[in-house]
């Protein structure tokens, strides 16, 4: 048997995997610190922030041009979602944040544009 054959395709084959496992996490760290997903977090979690210190019968009108834009440079049509006191937020096809409020309320929401500017996310407040 040839032992520094085999020894140099151990080197090689642990070469490989260990590329590879950085490019993986390199990768991942790239995607995760991109704006989309810091956006969709932040996003989500500043909507479950608004709606638990929201009364039934309020209105709150919030700019979300940035997030639109995005969602329509992904094709995302149904950006932001209220059901079972959970707040969705997706701005592209790879992935979406969720968020839970406490606030024990039914929330509608729609988009309204002033200008041609700004984007406002209008959120309804209604009881349970």
């Amino acid at each position: 048997m040839n032992k520094k054959g085999d020894l140099a395709y151990e080197e090689i084959i642990f070469i490989i995997l260990n590329l590879t496992f950085f490019i993986l996490l390199m990768v991942f760290i790239f995607r995760s610190t991109s704006g989309i997903s810091s956006v969709e977090q932040i996003s989500a979690k500043e909507l479950a922030l608004i709606i638990d210190q929201s009364y039934p019968g309020e209105r709150i009108y919030i700019d979300f041009t940035e997030q639109v834009e995005l969602a329509r440079k992904n094709k995302i049509v149904d950006l932001v979602n209220f059901e079972n006191n959970l707040v969705r937020v997706k701005l592209s096809e790879s992935g979406e944040y969720t968020y839970s409020f406490f606030n024990d309320v039914n929330v509608e929401s729609s988009f309204e544009s002033k200008n041609s500017d700004q984007i406002f996310l209008v959120l309804n407040i209604f009881e349970k």
